[in-house]
């Protein structure tokens, strides 16, 4: 549920419709139903107040495809990514990579650790490191560091990593 136009070429055998997002079976897309793609897998040009510094990005979501379609949306703004599915391998990268500016996680995951619970012992090992949290959750707790709601387009996905890198 995540947006520019379409994020990666290849064959759609079956797809479902979630309010004006199309998430495609048998291949890694995801378009928004209202967007037409100039050109399936060729990036769209980026516009200037899009552009990422040279940052790096920790995203953390269990779920495959929007992890694979967040990360190369970030990195088609200009950010490195380390994208991983467990909080437990972010809490190891956190430990070892001193270089980490960002995590961006998901609020819902499996397991013992959801993103609250991840932020909260990433900011034990790093008290500055910046975060923000996306979900698709309308309740989730408002006193929650920065929140990115799901579904996103590009350009909120970059005024908000823009925002929170400089706050």
């Amino acid at each position: 549920m995540l947006a520019g136009n379409c994020s990666r070429p290849g064959p759609i055998s079956t797809g479902a419709r979630h309010g004006g997002w199309t998430m495609a079976d048998g291949s890694r897309a995801a378009c928004r139903n209202d967007t037409a793609p100039s050109a399936l897998g060729e990036p769209q040009p980026t516009p200037p107040e899009m552009t990422g510094r040279s940052a790096t990005i920790l995203l953390v979501d269990d779920h495959e495809l929007f992890r694979s379609v967040t990360a190369e949306l970030l990195e088609r703004i200009g950010y490195q990514v380390i994208a991983v599915a467990h909080p437990a391998t972010a809490l190891d990268l956190l430990a070892t990579e001193p270089d980490i500016d960002l995590l961006l996680t998901d609020l819902v995951m499996p397991g013992p650790m959801d993103g609250l619970a991840l932020i909260e012992a990433a900011r034990s090992l790093r008290p500055s490191l910046k975060v923000l949290l996306a979900t698709g959750h309308a309740d989730a707790n408002a006193t929650t560091p920065r929140r990115l709601t799901k579904p996103f387009r590009q350009n909120d996905l970059a005024r908000m990593v823009r925002d929170v890198l400089a706050g």
